[in-house]
């Protein structure tokens, strides 16, 4: 089996070591902290790898997605509401207009 190194510079003390590619690799996924050989300072990858930021991504826009069908929703119900609102208004001219019909001598 064969193993693929990787060279590290510590960004510390600038010492140049060899890592194994699968710790490395390892290390971008947990976002472990490891060591420098030489002096011993912690070493790490904090930025989120390809996968996670997809997966924050997606939340995102599943947030907003849902976000905006809430503001849709809300906005079809205040437009229901107008009509009914108008349509009531409507029938209650019509309602004073034949009244008016009504009381004038003819």
């Amino acid at each position: 089996m064969e193993i693929n190194f990787t060279q590290m510079d510590c960004l510390h003390c600038n010492f140049v070591y060899m890592v194994p590619a699968v710790f490395i690799g390892q290390r971008r996924e947990d976002h472990e902290f490891f060591h420098c050989p030489s002096c011993g300072k912690t070493v790490h990858y904090p930025q989120d790898n390809k996968e996670e930021k997809l997966e924050k991504q997606v939340a995102r826009l599943k947030r907003e997605v849902s976000f905006e069908s809430a503001r849709r929703d809300e906005n079809y119900s205040a437009l229901e509401h107008e009509i009914r609102v108008r349509t009531g208004h409507q029938g209650q001219i019509a309602k004073l207009k034949k009244k008016l019909a009504e009381c004038q001598p003819s």
